[in-house]
């Protein structure tokens, strides 16, 4: 009984997270297919943008991953690669809002293809390099110690040991960038521009326009399968282990780290372009200083409450591991599109301004979760699941195993979790334009003040909504730190 009830809530999360396609698919009546041509022009457009901006972040990453080697047993590389990091794992629009900054002191705004592919390069770049710098140290380090030795040159070790011994591995992660590009929407929506259509905009355009439910179910389907075949490819790689203390300094070119840390600089540093302006602006502007207040409880309302749906979740998933079918599910899973995810909810009547906060709440969340499984869950996850089989052995119930083994292990972690998915959610402004009536957060503010061109007030708000997504973070985050100090003690 107990076994067949865990299967069928196993089957009930993944309808959950289908749920938003197949919502699509109830509603179209009228089965109509995108025009060929507008879809291969698209198709090509989205798979150009993808593969310039995996080429971009793959050669600045190198160039920054043979920096970070410099820095191999130093202290301070943890802490240059959270800095790289940065801009990948900051929301879309704290990355977009600099860019347009400085557009505007130059007088040119890069919208179309360039604008994508520069925005998706400043949040790839560090993400790349840091992984390429952690390949080299876990699969190359013995060979590398040994050719400088045999007197091997540094563009030798390059050429034949990096490009050569780590190729399949080098271009598993640029299919993993072009599946992250190619599913963009927050970024095309703002930057693309009159030429810089994907299939997200397009998705976008045919709900919002006419109500093509059966095109928009056809488009979100050809791109799920099209992800879904690069997860099949991506999840055949093998995992990076350290294999020892190995000099691979050697191959170290510190110039190369210059452009990430650049990224990161420019988009901390450009945050306050223009804040004094922007703050006279607000003071003048009585109606949005009024609102204020309202926008900051939304913005935190929808952080807060992700945060707190992503956690629930993340324990079901606990509670139904382990389990080879869920395992790999998550692993490979590509949610549908935040297009589709948002128009499934208003399909499903979540209007008015509690409901369309609450569609964000609950839209996010399940867009977050495979990523955050991904992320960190699976391996947090597996490091308990020996304990796990142990239990089952001596037999111990499925809910005794979860409360005693499972919960204080791994709650804190995902508590850090909650809090990341907090912090992305308090800044989407994606999703929450096609399930909100007005601009009711902070995010969809500085969202419309963008598209506007009122970028000092747009900085100003943004400057609001990163003490407000830090709270979010720090709350979640604190409660982990409470929670696995109880689990030691």
């Amino acid at each position: 009984m107990e076994s067949r009830l865990r299967s069928l809530c196993r089957i009930g999360l993944g309808a959950i997270l289908v749920g938003p396609l197949f919502a699509i698919l109830l509603f179209s009546s009228n089965w109509q297919w995108p025009a060929l041509g507008h879809l291969i022009d698209v198709l090509w457009k989205t798979t150009a943008q993808s593969f310039l901006s995996s080429i971009a972040s793959m050669i600045l990453g190198l160039g920054g991953a043979l920096g970070l080697l410099h820095w191999q047993n130093s202290r301070f590389r943890g802490w240059l690669e959270v800095f790289c990091l940065l801009p990948g794992f900051l929301p879309a629009l704290f990355v977009i809002l600099p860019v347009l900054n400085l557009s505007g002191l130059i007088g040119h705004y890069p919208f179309g293809l360039r604008g994508i592919v520069l925005v998706h390069t400043l949040m790839c770049a560090g993400l790349v390099a840091v992984t390429i710098s952690r390949l080299i140290s876990g699969k190359l380090g013995g060979m590398v110690e040994l050719a400088w030795v045999e007197g091997a040159s540094r563009w030798s070790l390059v050429r034949t040991g990096l490009l050569g011994y780590l190729r399949a591995d080098l271009a598993l992660l640029a299919f993993y960038v072009f599946a992250l590009c190619f599913a963009s929407f927050a970024v095309p929506l703002i930057m693309g521009g009159l030429n810089g259509q994907t299939i997200e905009v397009l998705i976008y355009e045919k709900i919002r326009q006419g109500g093509g439910w059966s095109q928009a179910f056809v488009l979100s389907l050809v791109q799920m399968l099209f992800l879904f075949g690069f997860s099949l490819i991506l999840s055949r790689s093998s995992d990076v282990r350290q294999q020892g203390r190995y000099q691979v300094r050697y191959l170290t070119w510190i110039p190369g780290l210059v452009p990430p840390i650049l990224f990161s600089v420019f988009v901390l540093t450009a945050q306050f372009s223009g804040l004094q302006l922007g703050i006279e602006q607000l003071l003048q502007t009585d109606l949005l200083v009024s609102l204020l207040p309202e926008l900051v409880f939304h913005t935190l309302l929808v952080g807060v409450g992700t945060g707190i749906f992503v956690f629930i979740l993340l324990l079901l998933v606990a509670g139904l591991s382990p389990h080879w079918g869920l395992d790999q599910f998550l692993t490979g899973y590509a949610s549908p599109s935040a297009v589709v995810t948002g128009f499934a909810f208003l399909l499903f009547g979540f209007y008015g301004l509690w409901g369309s906060h609450l569609a964000m709440i609950l839209g996010l969340g399940l867009l977050f979760l495979p990523g955050l499984y991904r992320l960190m869950g699976r391996s947090l996850l597996h490091s308990v699941s020996r304990q796990v089989q142990v239990a089952r052995v001596a037999g111990a119930s499925w809910t005794l195993i979860f409360w005693q083994i499972e919960f204080p292990q791994v709650s804190s972690g995902f508590l850090w979790l909650a809090g990341l998915a907090a912090f992305w959610a308090c800044g989407d402004f994606a999703l929450s334009s096609i399930v909100a009536e007005s601009s009711s957060t902070l995010g969809l503010m500085v969202k419309g003040y963008m598209t506007s061109y009122r970028l000092e007030l747009a900085t100003v708000l943004n400057l609001i909504l990163i003490c407000v997504s830090s709270l979010c973070f720090l709350f979640f985050g604190s409660l982990g730190f409470v929670v696995h100090k109880k689990s030691l003690s």
